[in-house]
């Protein structure tokens, strides 16, 4: 394993590479830095520093994009109907970026459509702790609460993808929908008339 010696105001010490190999690289993107270790880093060589997380931001950008490209195979898949092979291009995309709140959220879907309900909540919990203000996942699980006939929190699913992304017509249709069946009307109209403006502006937008 590649060392380099460098000055520090202590004297002389040995440090690793950053980006000594890819593999402890990439852990080190997932886990991010922690402030101890960033505190540590403000004594090493900057120039070294500087140029080890360049790496590590292009290596966490092509990551990014190779499994955006699973994403979108697994997509295909999905649409064709090949289920099982959806799932395993999901859980590639998964595999090389743990962090991606749509990756699993998309595999939630497909596991709620393909009646694997319980592992689908999973995967929606995963989502939305890697990314709280993904409003996709939150949308996802309020479908899957409202299957399951929990209203009450799906309603919360839906209200959180609201204030999340509020200009997204989506979480205001499925708040709207779940009020009919709730009974509450005036609540009804009122959201699916917002839902309404918004789908308007977006055709708007696209002409």
């Amino acid at each position: 394993m590649k060392t380099r010696q460098v000055e520090a105001k202590k004297g002389e010490i040995t440090v690793h590479d950053f980006d000594r190999n890819i593999e402890n690289t990439t852990k080190a993107i997932q886990s991010e830095l922690s402030p101890r270790n960033a505190e540590i880093i403000k004594n090493y060589d900057m120039e070294m520093v500087r140029s080890s997380l360049a790496k590590a931001t292009r290596l966490k950008h092509s990551i990014s994009r190779v499994a955006a490209v699973w994403i979108g195979k697994a997509h295909s898949k999905r649409d064709g109907g090949q289920f099982s092979e959806a799932l395993k291009f999901y859980n590639e995309a998964i595999r090389l970026n743990s962090k991606s709140a749509m990756a699993w959220c998309y595999k939630g879907d497909l596991l709620f459509e393909t009646d694997h309900k319980q592992e689908a909540a999973v995967c929606y919990d995963e989502s939305i702790r890697t990314q709280p203000d993904y409003a996709g996942a939150w949308i996802s699980k309020g479908k899957l609460l409202e299957d399951a006939g929990n209203y009450k929190e799906a309603i919360k699913c839906y209200s959180k993808a609201a204030k999340i992304k509020p200009i997204n017509p989506a979480a205001w249709i499925h708040k709207g929908l779940l009020c009919r069946e709730l009974g509450h009307y005036d609540e009804t109209i009122r959201y699916m008339e917002k839902s309404k403006v918004l789908l308007s502006k977006m055709i708007t937008q696209l002409k």
